[in-house]
């Protein structure tokens, strides 16, 4: 009977905890988007100084562009230092993006903004971060957090007041790096049918 209680309560013990561990995961996990949406709003001319891409003709600023990669190396250097909340394979999926866009010229050679750099990195919209980070931080959103080890896929939903509909504001993956959960993609791919559900 003893034996029984015994492995009860460290069963119970370790439930708890798990569950402990978990909530503390998701608050750690909200704290950091949050976070960087923040510093991003606060350094958002910063970010958007770097000219990751240039036209190829002798004026630099009109069409057929191409992706400038000492300036996406310089970029690149910079967010390390200064933007703490990204795992090196953010960075890396993040080259592999600017890769993709300037493999596009031959699609669109005469294009006024160069292929994938029509909206915003960060806020995958053409919105200002201020007006990302007022949608964020609504009390009304729903956080799903969906932890397996390492791993969690996140995603914030909001109800629109005028359509009554759910939007996704967010949605990413992060992972956890030495106890500290950092963000390793951005936008995610979300049907309507699953923003049901929430």
């Amino acid at each position: 009977m003893k034996i029984t209680i015994l492995i009860f309560c460290s069963l119970l013990f370790i439930n708890v905890n798990a569950q402990t561990k978990n909530v503390s995961d998701k608050a750690q996990i909200k704290n950091v988007v949050t976070g960087f949406y923040n510093w991003y709003n606060k350094n958002w001319k910063k970010v958007n100084a770097f000219k990751l891409y240039s036209g190829t003709g002798a004026d630099k600023e009109v069409p057929p562009f191409r992706v400038d990669w000492k300036e996406v190396d310089r970029y690149t250097v910079w967010m390390k230092k200064n933007a703490s909340y990204f795992t090196n394979q953010y960075f890396i999926n993040e080259r592999k993006d600017f890769q993709w866009a300037d493999s596009m010229i031959q699609t669109e050679p005469e294009s006024e903004i160069m292929y994938g750099f029509d909206y915003d990195r960060f806020t995958i919209s053409q919105e200002e971060p201020q007006w990302f980070v007022n949608e964020l931080n609504r009390k009304a959103n729903k956080w799903n957090i969906t932890i397996n080890g390492n791993k969690a896929n996140i995603s914030v939903i909001s109800l629109d007041v005028n359509t009554k509909e759910n939007w996704e504001v967010f949605c990413g993956e992060m992972h956890k790096e030495k106890n500290v959960w950092k963000i390793s993609r951005l936008g995610c791919d979300t049907t309507e049918e699953q923003l049901k559900k929430h």
